[in-house]
This record gives C-alpha cells, structure tokens and sequence, in this order.
C-alpha cells in the first residue's frame, strides 16, 4: 500500500498561495489607485492652468483696450493743442 502524502503541507501551500495571490491584488489596487490619482491630479492641474491663462488673458485684454481709449483721448487733446498753437501763431486764420 502506498502512503498518501500529508495533507497539511498542502493546505499550509494553498493558503500561502491564496494570501500571496490576496497580496498581489491589492498591490495592483493600489497601483492603479495610485495611477488614477495621479492622472486625476495633473488634469486637474492642467485645467487650473488654462483657468489661469484664461483669467490672465482677459486681464490683458481689458488693459489693452483701457491704453487704446487713453490713446484716443491722449490724441483728441493733442490734436487741439496743435490747432489752438497754430491758430494762435497764425491769428488770421479763425
């Protein structure tokens, strides 16, 4: 008759087995936690960016437009000076 093999050592292997197979799940949960965050993070960071940009732009924009109506202003009154200069070297031409 032959001996059957001792069933604790497999058992004992069988749960290792199961708990390293456990282990190796969660690490690859955590991977691609870890994965996700990061990617959730640099789009957020990019989105934050392009609200900054943005932010900034209409920033820039409204100052451009402010230094163009002073510009207009600034060349109104200078055009009246040069014409009250002339008109006053020249009195004959009212």
């Amino acid at each position: 008759m032959k001996a059957k093999p001792a069933r604790a050592p497999i058992l004992l292997a069988r749960s290792i087995l199961q708990e390293r197979n456990l282990e190796m799940k969660e690490l690859g949960l955590q991977d691609m936690t870890k994965a996700t965050l990061k990617q959730l993070v640099t789009e957020m960071a990019q989105q934050m960016q392009v609200q900054r940009d943005e932010e900034l732009m209409k920033c820039i924009q409204s100052t451009v437009m402010q230094v163009q109506g002073d510009y207009e202003k600034i060349s109104s009154v200078m055009g009246s000076l040069l014409d009250d200069s002339h008109q006053q070297q020249c009195p004959g031409l009212k």
